[in-house]
C-alpha cells in the first residue's frame, strides 16, 4: 500500500508511547520479530502512571495496527488531544 499522513501518525504515536513510558509500544529483539510485533501483536496497554487514560486512548488509536482504524489526519488527533487535555484539567 501507499504511504501516507497515517503512517506519520503511528510514527508519532510511537515516540510519543515511548516518551511517556520509557519503553517502545512493540517489544523484540530481532527486525523480523519486531515487524510481526506491529502487525500482529497487542499493543502493551500504558499503566495508568505512565499516562492518564484519556491520552493513553489517543495514543492507542495512532497506534492502531489497520491504517483505516488510525486517525485519519493530524486535525483529528490534535481534536482528540484537546479534548483529552479538558478531560484531564477537569479532573
Amino acid at each position: 500500500r501507499r504511504v501516507d499522513a497515517r503512517s506519520d501518525i503511528f510514527s508519532a504515536g510511537a515516540v510519543a508511547y515511548l516518551v511517556l513510558t520509557g519503553r517502545p509500544p512493540f517489544n523484540a529483539v530481532t527486525l523480523p520479530a519486531l515487524l510481526d510485533a506491529i502487525l500482529s501483536r497487542p499493543l502493551t496497554p500504558m499503566a495508568d502512571t505512565e499516562a492518564p487514560a484519556p491520552l493513553a486512548r489517543v495514543l492507542e488509536k495512532a497506534l492502531e495496527k489497520r491504517p483505516d482504524d488510525r486517525y485519519q489526519t493530524c486535525a483529528e488527533v490534535l481534536e482528540d488531544l484537546r479534548r483529552a487535555q479538558d478531560m484531564m484539567v477537569d479532573q
